[in-house]
């Protein structure tokens, strides 16, 4: 029992008897002012006897009574202590929740990193292999959806392995990095540019027609051209061989992927620094009199579909 308790009881107790002292006292001296004639010792005697047993009574519910504040102050004090070790746990599980969104918050910080991660080259810093795939797969299945064009890119370093053994492999890594820079920095904001493998680069163009996508390649060869890249104070002449081909109307993912890696190789085999298109029919030099550039070009038959769902325009002509 604490000590406010201890003094409570004992301040009771003392009113208590008090009282019955005080009681006692005017039971004898009432009982003697009865009569005028003093009692006998016999009769003392009995009214003592008398008062004693009253008194006794008294005391039996007086304990009864103490009894009863006792438990009451004893379940106050044990009920105080109870909600104190309550209010102890909230404050132990809040901190505990606390702690655990932190983890929690922690967790997924490191998460996003790491997905994050697994979609950007380490070395150039571009859009990897994984990344290029979702993004042909979208843009795909939005073509086919919406009868939106889109073309794709590729992008392939001339004569690298010359410059490895020339100037070693790191000098090879900062062409690597140039290039996709100048890449980056060249193409639209919704264009998506990754490395495709090696000194292999791929650019996907959304809403561009194989027309446009000619001066897309255009600006790349003139890009290129006019970087400089320079290695241990050398400064390399470093060109590049482009392929392109735009989505056809009845045709695959991997159908015209193959026709961009086709358009690419002519260009290697040709001379490099240059760009080919695949016109749906054989590959082509993008500067061949456009009214030669035959093949169907998948044209716009938004007209034709209720489907609204992208912004984007049909066809989006280079300058």
């Amino acid at each position: 029992m604490d000590l406010p308790a201890v003094i409570t009881l004992s301040v009771f107790t003392t009113l208590v008897g008090f009282a019955l002292g005080t009681w006692v006292a005017r039971r004898i001296l009432s009982k003697n002012a009865v009569s005028s004639t003093p009692p006998t010792f016999e009769e003392s005697m009995k009214r003592f006897h008398t008062a004693a047993t009253e008194l006794g009574t008294l005391m039996s519910e007086s304990t009864v009574q103490f009894k009863s504040v006792e438990q009451s102050m004893t379940r106050e004090s044990n009920l105080q202590t109870r909600v104190l070790e309550s209010l102890d746990q909230i404050t132990r599980l809040q901190t505990a929740l606390s702690e655990a969104e932190t983890r929690i918050r922690e967790q997924s910080q490191r998460i996003e990193f790491h997905v994050a991660e697994s979609r950007i080259d380490a070395l150039t810093t571009l859009a990897n292999r994984r990344a290029l795939d979702e993004e042909l797969g979208r843009r795909f299945s939005e073509a086919k959806r919406t009868h939106h064009p889109f073309s794709v890119m590729l992008v392939d370093v001339d004569h690298f392995k010359r410059i490895n053994d020339t100037h070693g492999h790191q000098a090879g890594d900062e062409v690597l990095r140039k290039v996709a820079a100048t890449l980056q920095t060249t193409m639209r904001e919704m264009d998506l540019v990754a490395r495709y493998g090696g000194e292999e680069f791929a650019i996907v163009l959304p809403a561009t027609d194989l027309l446009s996508s000619i001066y897309a390649a255009e600006r790349v060869l003139r890009s290129l051209e006019q970087a400089r890249f320079e290695v241990d104070g050398t400064t390399l002449a470093v060109t590049v061989s482009i392929g392109i081909a735009a989505i056809r109307t009845e045709e695959t993912l991997s159908m015209l992927l193959r026709r961009t890696d086709d358009a690419l190789y002519c260009a290697k085999a040709s001379g490099r620094n240059r760009a080919f298109l695949h016109d749906g029919r054989e590959s082509r030099p993008i500067n061949a009199p456009k009214h030669l550039l035959g093949g169907e070009l998948f044209k716009n038959a938004s007209s034709d579909t209720d489907d609204s769902e992208s912004d984007e325009p049909a066809v989006t002509v280079w300058g």
